[in-house]
């Protein structure tokens, strides 16, 4: 029995862990089921059937950190995102990727404006891409694109109100 069995497992890591490897699959229009057999190999396992038991919410087996850095490191960053959005919003952190560090130099009242009109260019490609009743591949790009910027400058605000900087 694993020194580990009294502590549950967090089910909505793991859900979000295969979360990120299905969408890492669609991402790169993978046949399901390729980046879980990469990270399997890659984990040192003999066959996808061991990586599931690690990933099994009622297993008593654990990943051990360093195997989470690999998995992590096969995922493309949209995936990678997915799993890190989850860790900073359970322990309450803000993570910061490289094109927000920039950000802390700006004002807060220049930061405010470039989320309110981020948001109205969402709003605004989000009308056009509804017209129609169906949101097409590219239109939920170009939104997802958008949200994320929104997102960056949110966090970006938040981050100056909090008195980070970039010093």
């Amino acid at each position: 029995m694993s020194r580990f069995a009294n502590i549950p497992k967090d089910d909505i890591f793991l859900k979000r862990l295969l979360f990120a490897i299905e969408s890492n699959d669609k991402e790169f229009k993978f046949t399901r089921g390729t980046t879980r057999k990469d990270i399997s190999f890659k984990l040192g396992f003999n066959s996808v059937k061991e990586f599931n038991s690690y990933v099994d919410f009622s297993s008593t087996k654990y990943f051990r950190i360093d195997e989470i850095f690999i998995i992590i490191d096969c995922l493309s960053s949209n995936s990678q995102k997915i799993v890190f959005d989850y860790i900073c919003s359970k322990y309450d952190f803000l993570c910061f990727d490289s094109a927000l560090s920039n950000n802390l130099d700006i004002s807060l009242e220049s930061i405010l404006l470039h989320i309110t009109s981020t948001n109205g260019e969402l709003s605004k490609h989000f009308l056009e891409a509804v017209k129609d009743n169906n949101i097409d591949e590219n239109e939920k790009q170009k939104l997802n694109s958008i949200a994320y910027q929104f997102r960056s400058l949110l966090r970006t605000f938040e981050a100056k109100i909090k008195g980070f900087d970039n010093d």
